[in-house]
């Protein structure tokens, strides 16, 4: 179970720890029209560019998705879990009752890295399905977000170890016996960052970066992307997220979660190259 033993827990602690913050609302007359879809070599390397492996593969989440706000004043946390849910829903992703145990925690607080280095000191427990480097990435990070994630070792099927055993069918190189699952995940935002930023902005944002395991390009400005939010370098950045951003996830969610890297990421580049211009 790792670092989501407690997350109910966890996110008891936190509420505890966080002062509401407030968010803009999204403005409703504000009509968007996506960039111009990247070509197979652009959306290539924008996929590579985003993605994180994990053993070889990616890993998505296979439980349905549970999304929980803390931190942010009681309707604007309302309206974003629901914005997330949506965006989950239309990507194919399961999401959980409303009465769910949340696994998806968007967290807003003062200071992030005070909060990081609490529960090093005082609550490892919550960090327990970390290696050591990863808590010390985590625990180095100066940017306005940071994220961890719990993620497990899975049979095809969905099926974890029992006993210390974990049964499998079959397997190839493009499609391995096992995969890899992402149990819960913690999204933290400092609060002076979200700024100027809207709910929606905000929910879309943690989408893509709790769904699925990303990180923002490291070119700003090269593909549209909800990703280039907080980077200062791109002024532009999306008020929602992109129609490149909506075929990323909706083509890591399709199909068996047992492909390789390799092959789940040319699918996927494979979908952002035909992503259609967004709709007013």
């Amino acid at each position: 179970m790792g670092v989501m033993i407690s997350m109910l827990g966890f996110a008891l602690f936190l509420m505890g720890q966080a002062s509401p913050a407030s968010a803009e609302s999204a403005p409703a007359d504000i009509i968007v029209t996506a960039a111009k879809p990247p070509t197979p070599k652009e959306a290539r390397h924008f996929v590579r560019s985003i993605s994180i492996e994990s053993d070889g593969q990616l890993a998505r989440f296979g439980d349905p998705v549970c999304p929980r706000v803390l931190g942010l004043e009681e309707s604007a946390a309302r309206v974003m879990e629901g914005r997330f849910r949506m965006v989950a829903q239309e990507a194919g992703i399961l999401v959980g009752s409303a009465n769910c145990r949340p696994n998806a925690l968007m967290v807003f607080v003062e200071d992030g890295h005070a909060l990081i280095e609490e529960l090093y000191h005082k609550q490892p427990g919550w960090l327990g399905g970390l290696t050591s480097y990863e808590i010390a990435r985590l625990r180095e990070a100066s940017g306005p977000v940071r994220i961890w994630r719990s993620i497990s070792l899975q049979n095809e099927d969905g099926q974890t170890q029992h006993g210390g055993i974990l049964r499998v069918l079959s397997g190839s190189v493009i499609n391995p016996q096992t995969q890899q699952a992402i149990d819960g995940a913690v999204l933290v935002f400092d609060n002076s960052a979200t700024l100027g930023k809207t709910v929606r902005q905000l929910a879309d944002y943690a989408a893509l970066r709790l769904l699925a395991k990303t990180r923002p390009p490291a070119a700003a400005g090269e593909t549209a992307t909800i990703l280039s939010l907080f980077d200062q370098a791109d002024s532009a950045a999306p008020i929602m997220m992109t129609s490149i951003d909506q075929q990323y996830l909706r083509a890591l969610y399709k199909g068996p979660g047992n492909r390789s890297a390799g092959v789940k990421k040319n699918d996927i580049a494979r979908n952002v190259a035909r992503a259609p211009r967004q709709s007013p």
